[in-house]
């Protein structure tokens, strides 16, 4: 994974001439990483999951009150038949596979148990004593990030008297306002350990605006949403907060290659990675 408050994971994608892409003709899109098999269900194949570096629009989950990614109105939002939608170019990108995506749910209600690192294997797992809502699948192209990967980019430099670690901040509970484990709270208003080292979260603060995630909350209506936390909001309710940016995430064909990386400075902002065939 690329991780960090603000490393090079910088590539061009949703490019308006694939074969000629350019800063000015491109988006800027950011590496999450590169999972294996099981992630995706693909067999012996490792892929790179890229994510938009910055939200298109706010939207709904669901206008029918679903938790159920294969049938909400998001997924349907961002995986458009209309040519005209500014998503239809990354379902349709040569660049971009359509994948087999996890969309399991972790325990119904927050406790010292949700764990980044227990987030990520509820989100994944088939083991109904860890998750409620558990091994739930949709297959295609555009998604959502996992709640996990707002956790797993971080590095967690610290800011305390002693420097947090890594460690401490994936074993540690995910959302907890105050308290010697508050590494991830925004308690006083203060950037914690954890989420100041995490590139995704730190976009979240920089832009005050909280974002969905893949991952669901249990049995219950709700879906994960991030605002330097995690937490969890009906799709269809009428409030202010019902609406949230929306970063699409894809996984890259296995044969795309990187074709500037000999370069200095490459994956910056300034100086993204540029792929192609």
């Amino acid at each position: 994974r690329f991780v960090g408050s603000n490393p090079n994971n910088y590539v061009l994608f949703g490019c308006s001439d694939e074969t000629n892409p350019t800063i000015e003709t491109c988006e800027l899109w950011r590496i999450i990483g590169v999972f294996d098999e099981n992630s995706h269900n693909r067999t012996d194949e490792d892929l790179v999951k890229i994510v938009r570096a910055s939200y298109t629009a706010k939207e709904h989950w669901d206008s029918n009150d679903q938790n159920n990614w294969s049938v909400a109105t998001l997924k349907d939002i961002i995986n458009p038949t209309d040519s005209t939608s500014i998503y239809y170019k990354y379902k349709n990108s040569s660049l971009a596979q359509s994948v087999t995506w996890k969309t399991g749910a972790v325990k119904a209600t927050l406790t010292a148990a949700n764990t980044a690192k227990n987030i990520y294997n509820g989100e994944r797992s088939n083991d109904t004593s860890t998750v409620a809502n558990y091994n739930t699948t949709w297959t295609g192209v555009v998604a959502l990030p996992y709640a996990s990967d707002f956790f797993f980019v971080t590095d967690a430099k610290g800011g305390r008297d002693v420097e947090t670690t890594r460690e401490q901040c994936l074993s540690v509970q995910a959302s907890q306002n105050s308290g010697a484990n508050s590494y991830w709270s925004t308690y006083e208003g203060k950037r914690k350990d954890c989420a100041k080292g995490s590139w995704l979260l730190e976009y979240i603060n920089n832009n005050s605006v909280a974002c969905w995630s893949l991952s669901v909350k249990g049995t219950s209506d709700t879906v994960m949403y991030m605002d330097y936390n995690i937490r969890s909001y009906p799709r269809s309710d009428d409030s202010n907060y019902s609406k949230f940016g929306v970063l699409p995430t894809v996984y890259l064909n296995t044969d795309v290659v990187c074709k500037n990386c000999d370069e200095v400075n490459v994956g910056s902002s300034s100086n993204p990675y540029i792929i192609g065939y």
